[in-house]
C-alpha cells in the first residue's frame, strides 16, 4: 500500500490540477507565516521605540518627591532606578540672561536610548550642559562660567538630543542639563515651585508587572506612571495601522490560495471519478480508496506547507531587511508559535477543502465506467456552507476584528450578486456583431455556456476584487503617512518671539523667501469656572472637574484651515469674546455651546462664550491648541509669538543670519526626528509593497488556476471549430475577445465591490473624508483583460499552431 501510494504521489501528485493545489497551499502559508513573523517583531518595535522614548522601562512622573518607602519597595523589588528633575530658571552669563529648561540627572540616566553630549562624556557635578541655541543667547562657549541660583556652573559642551525630551515646542525653552549633586546647592527649588520629578526604573518584565500592580492603587493626584507603550505615540500609529495591513494582506492572500486550491481541488476530483469508478469494477475497496486519496492528500498537503514554510521564512527575512530600523537592533529569535500557526490553518483549510469532494469520490458508482453521466449522491453544494463557515472562523482568528470581516465577507456577497445579475444582463444583451465575425464568435460561446462563463467570472472577479482590496488599503495608510509626515513638513519652530521682533521677523523671513506658518500669540493660563461655578485645580478634590495645570492658549482672526468645527460657528474679525475649544476636553469637563468660561493670565481674569467645539489632529507636527480666542481676547495681554517653517538645506546660512540678527528667538530643529520617522515610514511603505506584490501572485494564480481548470472544455471547442472550417487567424481573434470581455468585466465588477468594501471599512485606515478611488476603475480591469489575454495566449495559442489529425487524435 505504502510503495503504491509513494507511485501516485510521484506520478499523479503533479498531475491533473493537484500541482496548483500544492503551489496555492505553499502561498496561504507563506502570507500566514511571514505575516506572523514580522508582526511579532513590530509587536517587539512598539516596546523597544517606545523604551528608548521613555529611556526606561517605567517612569513615575510627579510635581512632588516620591516617599522613600516607594522607593525602597522598587531596589527590594530588584529594580535599578535613577531619577530626573526639569524645572524652568534665569542663566546669568555676564551680562546676558536667558530664562532656559534644566534638566538634572545622574550617572545612572538613561537606561535606554543615548544621550547625545559634544563631547561625548559622562555628566559630572560642577558641570552644564548647554544647547546650541542656549549658547548663542548667553555667548557662552564651553569652559566659561554660568550663575544658576545661587551656584556657579562651568559649561562643559554642547547639548545635541535627549532621549526622552517630550516634542512640544509651545512648552519647550532652550535646554540646559546639570548633574542631580547640585541642584540642592542651586537653590532654585522652592515652595510652589513648577517641578517635575521623573523617577526612572528599569528591570526584568516580571518585576515590573509586579511592581506595576503594588504601584498603580498608591498613586495620587499629580503622579503618573508611564509605560513603553505610551511613549511615541506619532510613530507607534503609524506601525500600528502597518501591522493590520500585514494582517489584511495575510488573509487576503489566504483567501485567494483558497480560492485556487478550491478550484484545483475540484477540477481533480471531475478528472479522478472515472479511474475511481474503474478501481471499484477491479474490486477495491471503499477503505482502500480512501486510504490511498487521504495519503495522497496528505503528502501534498505537507509538501506545500514545507514550501509554504520556506517561501515565508523568505518573504519575512526580505520584510524585515527593507523595515530596518523600524525594528529594533537587536531581534529576539523567533518562536515557534508561528510555525504551528501555519502548520495548523493550513491543514483546517486543506480539511474544509476537500472533504465533501473526497466525499463525494468515494461514493462515485461503479457504472460510470460505461455511463459518463453517473454523479455522486452527495450534493456538491455542502461544501460551501462548511468552507465558509471555517474560513469565516479562521479570519476571526487572524484578524480578531468582527467589522473588518464583515466588510470582506459583505464584499463578496456583493460581488456574487452584481456578476449574477449584470452577468445574464451582458449574455442577453451583448450585442453579436457580424456573423462569422470574431466577436460573433466569442459572444455565442458565451450564450452557450453561461453558467461555465459565470463561474469562470466568479474566480477572476474574486481574485481582482481581493488585489483591489490590498491596493485601497495600501493607499490608504500610504496618503496617512504623508499626511502625517508631508514633503514640506516644517522643521524648524521659532518661539519666544517678542512682540517687537515680529515686523522684522516676518520681512526677514520674506527677504529669504522662508515660508512659514501664522505667527501664533501665546499665553499660559488657568480655567478656574465653568458657568460661575469654579473647577478644581487638582485631582482629588471636590467640586466640578477642571483642567489641574497651565494651558497653553492662543488667539486667532480664524481658526486653522485643518480644524474641524464638529458643533458651531466659525468666526471673523468682528466676533468678540468668544473661544474655540477641542472636542477631547469639551467631552472630558462636559462643556457645551455658549457656556461661560473664565480663565486666568497673569493675576488677571477674563470671560467667554463657547463658540464652536473643533476636532483637532494631535498626530500632525503642526502647532495645535485646546483653546483658541477670538483676537479682542488677548490684546490686554503680554504675549510671546510663535511660528513654524521649512528650511531647505540650501538655506542653512539663512538660518544662522537670523540667530545672529534674533538671539533672543529660540530656534528649535527637529530635523533629527523628521529624518528618523520618515525613514522609518518609508521602509514600512516598501514592506507594505512587497506583501501586496506576494498578493498579486496569489490572485494571478488564481487566474491561471480558473482558466486551467476550464482548459480541456476549451480545447475541444477549439478543435471542433478548427474541423468545421474556422481560420486560424478567427479562432486566434475570438480567443483575445474571450479574454478581454472575461478579464474586462470581472473588474469592472470587482471595483464596483471594492469601494463598497473601502467605504465601509474607510474608519478603520483613515481620517480622511472617503473619496473614490478612480485607479480602481481602470487598473482591474485592465489588470484582468491583460492578465487573463496572456495566459489564454500562452495555454491555447499552441493549439492552433498543430496539426488537425494531431488536434482529434488527442480527443
Amino acid at each position: 500500500m505504502i510503495k503504491l501510494l509513494w507511485r501516485l504521489f510521484c506520478r499523479m501528485g503533479w498531475q491533473g490540477g493537484l500541482q496548483w493545489f500544492v503551489l496555492a497551499l505553499a502561498v496561504c502559508i507563506a502570507s500566514v507565516l511571514s505575516v506572523s513573523l514580522v508582526s511579532d517583531r513590530l509587536t517587539q518595535s512598539l516596546k523597544v521605540s517606545g523604551r528608548d522614548f521613555l529611556a526606561a522601562d517605567r517612569v513615575v512622573e510627579s510635581a512632588t518627591p516620591l516617599p522613600d518607602t516607594w522607593l525602597k519597595q522598587a531596589r527590594d523589588s530588584g529594580l535599578q532606578q535613577t531619577q530626573t528633575t526639569e524645572f524652568s530658571t534665569m542663566l546669568l552669563a555676564g551680562e546676558q540672561m536667558q530664562l532656559a529648561s534644566v534638566k538634572a540627572v545622574d550617572e545612572g540616566y538613561p537606561f535606554y536610548g543615548r544621550l547625545q553630549l559634544l563631547p561625548q562624556q559622562d555628566i559630572r557635578p560642577g558641570e552644564l550642559w548647554l544647547s546650541r541655541q542656549l549658547m548663542l543667547m548667553l555667548q557662552v562657549t564651553p569652559g566659561d562660567e554660568v550663575q544658576l541660583g545661587s551656584t556657579s556652573l562651568r559649561v562643559a559642551g554642547e547639548l545635541i538630543q535627549e532621549p526622552d525630551q517630550s516634542f512640544n515646542p509651545l512648552a519647550l525653552a532652550p535646554r540646559a542639563l546639570m548633574h542631580q549633586h547640585d541642584v540642592g546647592a542651586a537653590q532654585v527649588i522652592l515652595p510652589g515651585s513648577r517641578v517635575t520629578h521623573r523617577y526612572l526604573f528599569h528591570g526584568d518584565s516580571s518585576v515590573l508587572e509586579s511592581w506595576d500592580q503594588w504601584l498603580s492603587s498608591r498613586l495620587q493626584a499629580g503622579q503618573k506612571l508611564l509605560k513603553p507603550e505610551q511613549a511615541n505615540r506619532n510613530l507607534s500609529r503609524q506601525l500600528e495601522r502597518s501591522e493590520r495591513f500585514f494582517r489584511v494582506a495575510s488573509l487576503l492572500g489566504l483567501l485567494l490560495g483558497a480560492t485556487a486550491m478550491s478550484i484545483a481541488i475540484q477540477q481533480y476530483a471531475r478528472q479522478t471519478q472515472t479511474m475511481l469508478a474503474l478501481l471499484k469494477t477491479f474490486g477495491a475497496s471503499r477503505w482502500r480508496i480512501m486510504w490511498l486519496l487521504g495519503g495522497l492528500l496528505s503528502l501534498l498537503t505537507l509538501t506545500g506547507i514545507i514550501i509554504g514554510c520556506l517561501l515565508g521564512w523568505l518573504v519575512h527575512g526580505w520584510m524585515v531587511w527593507q523595515l530596518g530600523n523600524a525594528l529594533p537592533p537587536e531581534l529576539a529569535t523567533p518562536s515557534i508559535q508561528p510555525f504551528i500557526l501555519a502548520f495548523v490553518l493550513g491543514s483546517i483549510l486543506v480539511a474544509l477543502l476537500v472533504c465533501i469532494p473526497l466525499w463525494r469520490l468515494l461514493d462515485v458508482p461503479a457504472l460510470r465506467v460505461l455511463r459518463q453521466e453517473q454523479e455522486s449522491r452527495v450534493p456538491a453544494w455542502l461544501a460551501l456552507p462548511l468552507l465558509i463557515t471555517g474560513l469565516l472562523l479562521i479570519n476571526l482568528l487572524l484578524l480578531q476584528d468582527t467589522r473588518l470581516v464583515l466588510g470582506l465577507v459583505g464584499g463578496v456577497i456583493v460581488l456574487i450578486v452584481v456578476l449574477g445579475g449584470m452577468g445574464y444582463l451582458l449574455l442577453r444583451l451583448l450585442p453579436s456583431g457580424v456573423t462569422g465575425s470574431s466577436f460573433y464568435l466569442a459572444v455565442q460561446h458565451w450564450q452557450r455556456q453561461p453558467l461555465e462563463i459565470l463561474h469562470q467570472l466568479s474566480g477572476i472577479a474574486l481574485s481582482l476584487l481581493l488585489l483591489g482590496v490590498v491596493i485601497s488599503v495600501r493607499s490608504e495608510i500610504v496618503t496617512g503617512f504623508q499626511t502625517f509626515l508631508p514633503a514640506d513638513a516644517p522643521n524648524r519652530f521659532l518661539i519666544n518671539i517678542p512682540d517687537t521682533d515680529k515686523p522684522e521677523l516676518v520681512k526677514f523671513l520674506q527677504q529669504q523667501q522662508l515660508k512659514h506658518a501664522p505667527l501664533y500669540p501665546i499665553v499660559r493660563g488657568r480655567l478656574t469656572h465653568i458657568n460661575g461655578e469654579v473647577v478644581t485645580q487638582q485631582e482629588g478634590q471636590p467640586g466640578r472637574k477642571g483642567i489641574h495645570r497651565e494651558l497653553t492658549m492662543t488667539a486667532q482672526a480664524q481658526l486653522p484651515s485643518d480644524s474641524l468645527i464638529l458643533n458651531g460657528e466659525s468666526w471673523n474679525d468682528s466676533i468678540r469674546g468668544q473661544v474655540s475649544l477641542e472636542q477631547g476636553v469639551a467631552t472630558e469637563l462636559n462643556i457645551k455651546l455658549q457656556d461661560r468660561l473664565r480663565f486666568t493670565v497673569d493675576d488677571q481674569s477674563f470671560e467667554v462664550t463657547v463658540r464652536n467645539i473643533r476636532q483637532v489632529d494631535w498626530q500632525s507636527m503642526r502647532p495645535n491648541f485646546f483653546m483658541i480666542f477670538s483676537p479682542d481676547v488677548l490684546q490686554p495681554f503680554v504675549v510671546n509669538w510663535m511660528t513654524s517653517l521649512r528650511v531647505p538645506a540650501d538655506k542653512l546660512p539663512a538660518e544662522l543670519e537670523l540667530a545672529r540678527t534674533f538671539p533672543t528667538i529660540t530656534s528649535l530643529n527637529i530635523d533629527t526626528i523628521l529624518n528618523k520617522l520618515q525613514g522609518v515610514l518609508d521602509k514600512l511603505a516598501r514592506a507594505m509593497t512587497l506583501l501586496m506584490l506576494l498578493v498579486s501572485a496569489a490572485a494571478i494564480q488564481v487566474l491561471l488556476v480558473q482558466w486551467q481548470a476550464g482548459l480541456q472544455q476549451r480545447q475541444a471547442s477549439l478543435l471542433l471549430m478548427r474541423t468545421f472550417g474556422a481560420r486560424r487567424q478567427q479562432l486566434r481573434n475570438m480567443l483575445h475577445w474571450q479574454a478581454i470581455l472575461l478579464g474586462g468585466f470581472a473588474g469592472i465588477t470587482a471595483a464596483f465591490s471594492c469601494e463598497l468594501i473601502r467605504w465601509w471599512l474607510h474608519a478603520e485606515w483613515s481620517e480622511q473624508p472617503w473619496q473614490w478611488l478612480p485607479v480602481l476603475w481602470w487598473l482591474l480591469p485592465l489588470s484582468g483583460a491583460v492578465t487573463v489575454l496572456l495566459v489564454s495566449q500562452f495555454t491555447l495559442q499552441p493549439l492552433l499552431r498543430r496539426t488537425l489529425a494531431g488536434r482529434l487524435r488527442s480527443l
